[in-house]
C-alpha cells in the first residue's frame, strides 16, 4: 500500500511540473502588458529596439527619438518648477496682504484711542447699562437695592 502512495504522489507532482512550465511558457509566449514576460524595463526597451531595427528603424532614428524624449522630460520638469515657484509666490503675496490688513486695523485702532473714542460695542454697552439702571433705580425694596448694587459691583474694583 505504501507503495502506491508514493507512485501516485510522484505522479501528482509530475502532473503539476507539466501543468507549471505549460503555462509559464505559454505566458511568455503571449507577453503581459505589452512586454515580454520574464523581462525587465531595460531588457524590455532593448528587445522593443531590436524588434523596430528589424522593422527597418535606423540606429540614428532611435537615438533621435530618445533625445526628443529626453528634452520631453527636461520641459516637463521645468514647468514643474515654474509651478512651484508660482505657487511660492503666491503664498508671499497673500501672507504679505495679511500683513497689511492687520497693520491698517492696528493704525486703525491707535487713532481711535489716541483720540478718545470707545469701540461701538463698548459704547453700545454703557448705553444700555446706564438704561438698566435708570428702570431699576426705584424698582424693589431697600435691601432688594442694595443687593443689586452689591452684585453689580467688579470684584476687582474693590475700592469703591
Amino acid at each position: 500500500m505504501s507503495h502506491f502512495k508514493r507512485t501516485v504522489s510522484g505522479l501528482s507532482l509530475s502532473i503539476i511540473l507539466v501543468f507549471v512550465l505549460a503555462f509559464s511558457t505559454a505566458a511568455q509566449q503571449e507577453g503581459v502588458n505589452g512586454e515580454k514576460a520574464g523581462l525587465t524595463g531595460h531588457v524590455a526597451a532593448a528587445e522593443q529596439a531590436r524588434e523596430r531595427g528589424m522593422k527597418g528603424e535606423s540606429v540614428e532614428e532611435a537615438g533621435e527619438r530618445q533625445e526628443e524624449a529626453r528634452e520631453r522630460e527636461e520641459e516637463a520638469r521645468e514647468r514643474q518648477e515654474e509651478a512651484r515657484e508660482r505657487e511660492e509666490e503666491a503664498r508671499e503675496e497673500a501672507g504679505e496682504r495679511q500683513d497689511e490688513a492687520l497693520e491698517k486695523k492696528d493704525k486703525v485702532r491707535q487713532r481711535e484711542d489716541a483720540a478718545g473714542e470707545t469701540p461701538r460695542g463698548l459704547k453700545k454697552q454703557r448705553e444700555k447699562k446706564m438704561e438698566q439702571e435708570r428702570t431699576e433705580s426705584g424698582k424693589g425694596s431697600e435691601q432688594g437695592q442694595e443687593k443689586r448694587e452689591e452684585r453689580s459691583r467688579k470684584w476687582w474694583k474693590f475700592w469703591e
